[in-house]
């Protein structure tokens, strides 16, 4: 059986944003740059790094402490293995993503929406 799949918009996208903002600077992250992971997480990097007058970088170094970010936390497994290799490195982070999904192996600091189980197409995608 094929997941539903839904459509998110640039205007929700936008919204999306601007609450990942409010919820940043509300609890005082103490972040220097934002990191997104390729592919999903590259657009919500550079519309975070504008937004949030951070640096955008795509390498981290160890004086990093990144927001790192992806579009969503589905099974968990690229956030959880990204973030292993920081706890290893020792560097502090945050992880935002705009959708997160019942049963992730990975509970991002904050996340925009639900899934609701269903497939997110984002309008960056083809769908």
């Amino acid at each position: 059986m094929e997941q539903q799949r839904v459509k998110f918009t640039w205007k929700e996208y936008d919204d999306a944003i601007d609450a990942m903002v409010s919820e940043f600077r509300r609890n005082d992250f103490a972040c220097n740059c934002v990191y997104g992971i390729p592919r999903g997480g590259l657009t919500m990097a550079v519309s975070l790094s504008h937004r949030l007058g951070l640096p955008l970088v795509t390498e981290l170094r160890r004086t990093d402490y990144p927001l790192i970010v992806d579009d969503i936390s589905d099974s968990g497994t690229t956030l959880k293995n990204f973030t292993r290799m920081m706890d290893e490195n020792k560097q502090g982070y945050r992880t935002f993503t705009i959708h997160y999904a019942d049963g992730t192996a990975f509970d991002p600091d904050y996340h925009a929406h639900s899934n609701e189980g269903k497939w997110v197409v984002y309008p960056w995608e083809i769908e």
